[in-house]
């Protein structure tokens, strides 16, 4: 039985993961892993997982593989996606050698992982860029660079939900946040390149504006054509576009009602502050995370055979109807767990955690 180091990367990764299934010291002594085996032997009543069985093997067969096994693969990009996610939550906090040295590691260990690798990349741009302690000192300037700075490092499935998010926060007082974007955008060129998007839609929210509401002038002026003549085809044609409305119409409700509802919780208005309207970068990084694996559960569920998980287009229509805020980050996920392994539904304390974040979904929870 041995578990000494290995100078093959992919032999590395191997110990590694056979390691954290036994609880064990990446370098654990021979006598350890033995230990360790006949303990968690005794803990499964001799009846061990698929991956202690595996972990087993890798650390007791001199021949070890020299290539992760499926279960093992899956448990290592699910490790690594999660240390992606930490270290951008703390890209902005860290020094520029320390970022730039940590983003390297974590690029090396995810070659094997062509979603994570790409992930990486498009970070690269910002490890240079100024983190929060070299900010802009005016106010403004530097609340819209914290902005800018979180939804760099938000995914990029998730970032467009963010960016919308900001911009209606801000839309009250856009005069001074278009100022704030011009200024930034003169006097700090590496962190304006971090979303010139956002400020290009803060710079030009008037002209934007002015044009959106001239063109919905025209449409409204312009006579919609129908063909009443095909039975029914004009009401089709409403009907195929009525969908589009009641979406647009709940959206809009949702976000009333949220912001209706924060301002109600006290009796008296809040003071006014120069950070009024503006989110919390604390408060942003939450939200991302929730959103992040809410959207890594959807994307499973569409890429997953249908035959995986038997009631999974409910499943998803649910999660597609619900807030990132309806499960904590637990919940999300052990759901994300059970969509990519639905086998741990055998387990009836797993089957009986799934019913309840079921029905927490549908609003019964």
């Amino acid at each position: 039985m041995s578990n000494s180091p290995a100078s093959d990367p992919n032999e590395t990764a191997l110990v590694q993961w056979a390691n954290r299934q036994l609880g064990l010291d990446e370098h654990a002594a021979p006598d350890s892993v033995r230990a360790a085996v006949r303990e968690r032997l005794a803990e499964d009543d001799f009846l061990p997982s698929l991956r202690r069985q595996h972990a087993v093997q890798l650390l007791c067969r001199a021949d070890r593989p020299k290539v992760l096994p499926p279960v093992a693969l899956e448990d290592e990009e699910q490790r690594l996606r999660e240390e992606i996610d930490d270290f951008a939550a703390e890209f902005f906090q860290q020094d520029c050698l320390v970022r730039r040295r940590r983003w390297r590691e974590l690029q090396r260990q995810c070659q094997p992982f062509p979603p994570l690798a790409a992930r990486l990349a498009a970070l690269e741009p910002g490890l240079n860029v100024p983190g929060v302690d070299e900010l802009p000192p005016e106010p403004d300037t530097r609340e819209l660079a914290e902005h800018l700075q979180a939804l760099f490092v938000t995914r990029p499935a998730v970032r467009p939900g963010l960016r919308r998010m900001l911009l209606g926060k801000l839309e009250p007082e856009i005069d001074r946040w278009s100022a704030a974007a011009v200024h930034l955008r003169e006097r700090e060129p590496p962190l304006a390149a971090l979303d010139g998007r956002f400020l290009d839609q803060l710079a030009h929210w008037k002209q934007n504006k002015k044009l959106q509401q001239k063109g919905r002038r025209q449409r409204i002026a312009t006579p919609v054509e129908s063909s009443s003549g095909s039975g029914g085809g004009g009401s089709s044609g409403g009907g195929q576009y009525g969908w589009v409305v009641v979406l647009v119409v709940v959206a809009l409700l949702r976000i009333l009602a949220s912001g209706v509802g924060s301002s109600n919780r006290g009796s008296d208005p809040p003071a006014r502050s120069v950070n009024s309207g503006m989110l919390s970068t604390q408060k942003t990084q939450e939200i991302l995370k929730l959103l992040v694996v809410q959207s890594d559960v959807l994307t499973e569920l569409r890429t997953a055979p249908p035959d995986r998980l038997p009631d999974a287009a409910q499943l998803r229509d649910e999660i597609s109807a619900a807030y990132s805020s309806a499960l904590t980050m637990d919940e999300w996920q052990f759901l994300l767990s059970v969509v990519k392994a639905p086998a741990r539904l055998d387990d009836p304390l797993d089957r009986s955690r799934y019913e309840r974040i079921r029905e927490k979904l549908k609003g019964r929870g």
